[in-house]
């Protein structure tokens, strides 16, 4: 059983050149679960900390190809959302 950090859904913020924290203020964070629909998508960078740059490695994942990502983070990591197109839901554990 996973332990949630908030089990409520939780609107994936509006991306940003460089990346947004998807949770901003908590480092401890195990992984983060993204919920997408159809037609959603969510584009994100992993780092260790905010990208000063846009970052040159991304990952895209769509609501047309998978509905829900699991999405594991390392000690010290967190997911920065480059871009995202209508309205994705996450869950951090």
């Amino acid at each position: 059983m996973r332990d949630f950090i908030d089990g409520n859904l939780t609107a994936v913020p509006a991306g940003s050149a460089n990346g947004t924290p998807i949770m901003a203020g908590i480092n401890r964070v195990s992984g983060i679960l993204i919920y997408l629909a159809a037609g959603e998508s969510v584009t994100y960078a992993i780092a260790t900390a905010p990208p000063g740059a846009p970052p040159a490695l991304t990952v895209t994942v769509s609501g047309d190809e998978m509905r829900r990502v699991d999405e594991p983070l390392g000690p010290g990591t967190m997911l920065y959302v480059t871009a995202k197109v209508g309205s994705p839901k996450f869950r951090a554990y």
